[in-house]
């Protein structure tokens, strides 16, 4: 209702570009404001993220390093499957170093020793009858 009573009937020019260049500057007003507020915003996450980071790399420092890391056979089956399909027999010097990059990645850490390893057979449709049988507590019977 008041814009109404600044903009007259038949307004000329002059009014016509005061009003626009008035809602113009508003509009930039609204818009700096909300940067602003997002800016600060992203700022106390990242400020939060450093916190829980200094608070982790104090835990960690705190508590040495485990040896074994707790990892289910499912999942050492499934790396192990997944370098082996990549690799061939005769390359152990590699397959050791693909074996250390999957184990790095899976477990989370920089830096992983392999102390041992054993080839896998490629055999994937027994191990899904392994999953099958395991999962539905199936005992096979011989048919007489």
């Amino acid at each position: 209702m008041y814009l109404m009573a600044l903009i007259p009937l038949e307004p000329n020019a002059e009014q016509i570009a005061m009003f626009s260049a008035l809602g113009f500057c508003i509009v930039m007003v609204v818009l700096i404001c909300l940067s602003s507020v997002t800016s600060l915003i992203g700022k106390a996450f990242v400020a939060a993220d450093k916190i829980k980071e200094g608070a982790k790399n104090k835990a960690q420092e705190a508590k040495p390093a485990k040896a074994t890391a707790n990892v289910s056979d499912e999942h050492k089956m499934v790396i192990s499957a997944a370098v082996a399909s990549v690799m061939s027999e005769s390359d152990s010097a590699e397959l050791l170093a693909v074996i250390s990059a999957a184990a790095a990645v899976a477990l989370e850490e920089e830096e992983v020793r392999v102390v041992s390893f054993r080839p896998i057979e490629l055999n994937y449709s027994r191990y899904g009858r392994e999953q099958i049988f395991s999962s539905q507590n199936y005992i096979p019977v011989k048919n007489r």
